[in-house]
């Protein structure tokens, strides 16, 4: 895909999600923020906010996701950064899933649409069996990405996303790295899953909509990868 096409972001508007819209930017993308408010909120006052079109949707409405698609046919990829950490399962299995597969639906009947990239989540147990709602919803979506769309679908499986230097997530998650990534080749625990950081998401998201190859399920260490390899 060549810069300046169009990207939507469903939930561009929370901690991955802004940072997915502000790499797409900088690698050249057309963005359009689909979010509940239709307004910046993290980030907001930041000069990428005002490049960026900000939508307001409810992506658990799927005739209202299939109308934002309808709206902007020239979309040539989606990313969903859509979910949220809860232990009511009822709503973790609506936010983590049934928006998620509102936006595979639309996709799917949109050809002109090349990729539809997930920030999913590592399966890490036990933690899977504590946020049963959570991981249930985000496997639900990515069941029905792969079957509804199948080589147009990259799913991103990243464990805890920690975010720019001092801040509270990456003076833990950036030594955890350190600790996890050499033991991760010989201890097959899930729970050592290494951390990573938001922009590595971010850019290996920006990357799998612009490179035709990347398809499927990507870990950990396909994740660090496939951000490496973006150039902005």
């Amino acid at each position: 895909m060549s810069a300046g096409r169009k990207l939507i972001i469903f939930g561009g508007n929370g901690f991955v999600g802004s940072q997915v819209a502000k790499t797409a930017l900088l690698s050249g993308w057309n963005v359009v923020v689909a979010c509940r408010s239709g307004a910046p909120k993290v980030g907001a006052g930041e000069s990428w906010t005002t490049q960026a079109q900000f939508v307001a949707i409810d992506a658990l409405s799927r005739p209202h996701v299939k109308e934002l698609l309808a709206d902007h046919p020239d979309t040539t990829a989606v990313i969903s950064c859509v979910g949220s950490l809860t232990t009511d399962t009822v709503e973790a299995r609506r936010t983590n899933g049934d928006a998620t597969i509102n936006v595979a639906a639309a996709v799917s009947e949109r050809s002109t649409i090349q990729k539809l990239v997930f920030v999913s989540a590592a399966d890490l147990k036990p933690v899977n069996s504590l946020l049963a709602g959570y991981y249930h919803g985000k496997r639900a979506a990515e069941s029905a990405m792969l079957e509804n769309l199948q080589s147009r679908s990259v799913i991103l499986r990243p464990a805890m996303i920690y975010g720019s230097p001092f801040t509270p997530l990456a003076i833990v998650g950036a030594p955890l790295r350190a600790l996890f990534e050499p033991l991760q080749s010989i201890a097959p625990f899930t729970i050592i899953t290494p951390p990573i950081s938001v922009g590595e998401v971010a850019s290996a998201a920006v990357y799998a909509c612009q490179e035709s190859s990347v398809t499927g399920i990507h870990e950990h260490k396909s994740i660090a990868q496939l951000a490496s390899a973006l150039t902005l």
